[in-house]
C-alpha cells in the first residue's frame, strides 16, 4: 500500500495537464495518508481475510507497476516533444543564420560558401558556369523620394524574381545580388538578359504611383576553376561598365 500511495503522488505530480496547485495538494494528501497508515496501521489492528489481503496486495502491486509504466511513457513523450522542439529551433536558427532577413535569400557569408562549393563541383565536372553580379538602378532615389519602406519593397520584389533562377541567389550587400548558375549549354547571357527584361517588365506600385525598377548586370563566365573573389571582380568590372553606359543592361566579354 505504501508503494501504491507514493506512486499515486508521483503520478499526479508529473502529469503535464495537472496544475501546480493540484500537484502540491495531491502530494500533501498522499503524504498525510502515508503518515497515518505508517503510524496507526503498520502493525495491523485486525487481520483481513487472506483472499482480501491477497487481492489488495495484488491490486497495489499491479497499480504501482502500471503507474511506473505510465510515467515512463509520459517521460518518453516529453523527451520526444522536447527533442522535436529543439530540432525545430535549430532549423529556425540555421535559417536565420543563413538567410537575409528582408529578402529571404542567402546572406553573403553562407552564399559565399555555397558558391565556392558550386564552383569546385562545376570545375571538377568540366561544366561551364557563371557568376552574375546585379545592382538595382537608381536605388537611392527610391529611398530618398518615397522612404526606406519603398526601398525594402523594391528589394523584395527583385529578390522574388531572382529566386526563381535555377542556381544560387545571394543578397550580396545593399542593393547588389549575386547569382551562380552552371549549364552545359553555356546560355548564361540569355538567362541574364531574361532576368533583366523580367525585372523591367514588372512595375512596382507604391503610394498610388507606378514605379519602374531596372537592374544592371555584370556577367563573368568560366569553364575551369577560379576563386570566388576573382570571378566577382570581373563581374563587378562589367557591372560598373554597364552603369557608366546607361544602366539597365547586361555586360560581359
Amino acid at each position: 500500500m505504501h508503494y501504491f500511495i507514493l506512486m499515486m503522488a508521483y503520478g499526479v505530480f508529473f502529469i503535464p495537464s495537472v496544475s501546480r496547485g493540484q500537484r502540491i495538494f495531491t502530494t500533501a494528501i498522499a503524504m498525510l495518508i502515508y503518515s497515518l497508515l505508517f503510524i496507526y496501521v503498520s502493525d495491523g489492528i485486525e487481520t483481513l481475510p487472506i483472499q482480501i489481503e491477497q487481492a489488495l496486495g495484488l491490486f497495489c502491486i499491479l497499480s504501482t507497476v502500471m503507474m511506473i509504466a505510465g510515467l515512463s511513457f509520459i517521460f518518453e513523450s516529453a523527451v520526444v516533444e522536447v527533442t522535436d522542439e529543439l530540432e525545430q529551433s535549430n532549423e529556425r536558427l540555421q535559417i536565420l543564420a543563413s538567410t537575409d532577413g528582408l529578402t529571404g535569400l542567402l546572406n553573403r557569408k553562407v552564399g559565399h560558401e555555397q558558391v565556392s562549393k558550386a564552383i569546385d563541383k562545376a570545375a571538377h565536372e568540366g561544366i561551364p558556369y557563371a557568376l552574375v553580379l546585379g545592382d538595382i538602378d537608381r536605388f537611392k532615389s527610391f529611398n530618398e523620394t518615397y522612404g526606406h519602406d519603398c526601398g525594402d519593397r523594391v528589394l523584395q520584389q527583385v529578390a522574388s524574381i531572382l529566386s526563381d533562377v535555377d542556381g544560387i541567389v545571394v543578397r550580396w550587400g545593399g542593393e547588389e545580388f549575386l547569382i551562380f548558375f552552371s549549364s552545359p549549354c553555356d546560355n548564361f547571357l540569355t538567362i541574364a538578359e531574361q532576368l533583366r527584361q523580367q525585372i523591367e517588365s514588372i512595375p512596382l506600385y507604391y503610394a498610388g504611383e507606378r514605379l519602374q525598377v531596372t537592374m544592371t548586370f555584370g556577367l563573368a563566365v568560366r569553364t575551369g576553376h577560379d576563386t570566388v573573389e576573382e570571378i566577382i571582380k570581373e563581374a563587378d568590372d562589367f557591372l560598373r561598365e554597364g552603369k557608366r553606359n546607361g544602366k539597365n543592361q547586361v555586360r560581359t566579354t
